[in-house]
């Protein structure tokens, strides 16, 4: 303690001394700070760092968790054992394209396809998914991404941090079936991860270039982003309920799903956003609703059936 406040004291004394003569010396010039050139060995160390962290970030919630009480300790053990079924529904399949990605891909065939080839290389290796992550968080934009309120599933212990459809511990820790439940959780998100972050650089390097940078102008990317969890089915649930994420999931399938779509054809929701950030939300509406109607067409041309009833649970599919 006596060193630490000796290496302040000195550091302080140093600033002071910095500031005061250029003060006397009227330099009011900015030291530009130089990025360190990175080979691949700092890249690696940095990769190594950052998942050393998720890896600290995963433990300190366990730990969290086994201090809880006892009347917590049973609450979230029901909470995922009745989210076993839709964990056990959504496995064994790689269906985040067409389910919670199906906007953003057929508006972005480009990040789709890339999106896609590392679904396929998470799926079968956790390693593989946790480079991804730890490369992600050492670029710029990943900071960007997060204060502008863009969701990416990270690996955790709490449950509501989870993609929906696979909001369950408990089921991947059932024998031999755990581990494709595990896999197939890792598909879904490395899917919707990828697809989510190419597509929120895509739209911020298209802001920047028209010169509507962050600082000034954080609402425009923070709407942006917005648009992009809605359209990936990440609705935004009220702060009141959102600990109750669980217990919503166990009552209806996909609850942040549901508000998504809620969201996306809410007119509110575009006439709120800065005209940057729409003419992008509009882009990607359009895209899709052009994709849908060819299908509609070729399915249509083939003898498909649509079901037209907007109550029913079928509305918009093809049989």
């Amino acid at each position: 303690e006596q060193s630490s406040l000796h290496a302040a004291k000195k550091r302080a004394q140093t600033r002071i001394e910095d500031i005061e003569r250029r003060l006397k010396e009227g330099d009011f010039s900015k030291k530009p700070t130089k990025p360190v050139p990175e080979d691949k060995e700092l890249h690696d160390l940095r990769t190594k760092r950052q998942m050393l962290k998720d890896e600290y970030e995963i433990e300190f919630e366990k730990e969290r968790r086994r201090k809880r009480t006892m009347r917590e300790k049973v609450y979230d053990g029901v909470m995922d054992v009745v989210n076993i079924p839709k964990s056990l529904l959504s496995s064994l399949d790689f269906s985040a394209p067409l389910r919670q990605g199906l906007v953003l891909s057929a508006g972005n065939p480009r990040a789709a396809w890339r999106a896609t080839k590392e679904m396929f290389r998470q799926a079968f290796s956790q390693k593989n998914a946790d480079e991804w992550l730890a490369a992600l968080k050492q670029t710029d934009q990943y900071k960007l991404m997060k204060d502008s309120g863009l969701y990416l599933a990270e690996p955790t212990a709490m449950l509501t941090a989870r993609e929906e459809s696979f909001i369950s511990n408990f089921a991947e820790k059932i024998p031999l079936v755990g581990r494709l439940i595990k896999g197939s959780g890792r598909a879904y998100a490395g899917y919707l991860n990828k697809l989510r972050a190419d597509v929120f650089s895509y739209g911020a390097n298209q802001m920047m270039d028209q010169g509507i940078t962050p600082q000034p102008n954080p609402k425009a990317y923070e709407k942006w982003a917005g648009f992009i969890n809605n359209a990936t089915g990440r609705g935004e649930l009220h702060s009141t309920i959102e600990s109750a994420t669980p217990l919503l999931n166990a009552m209806f399938f996909s609850p942040r799903f549901i508000a998504s779509r809620f969201n996306l054809l809410n007119p509110v929701k575009y006439a709120t956003m800065p005209k940057a950030a729409r003419k992008l939300a509009m882009q990607n509406v359009v895209a899709f609703v052009g994709f849908y109607a060819v299908i509609a067409a070729i399915l249509g041309a083939a003898g498909a059936e649509e079901e037209e009833d907007p109550r029913s649970s079928d509305f918009g599919k093809f049989k």
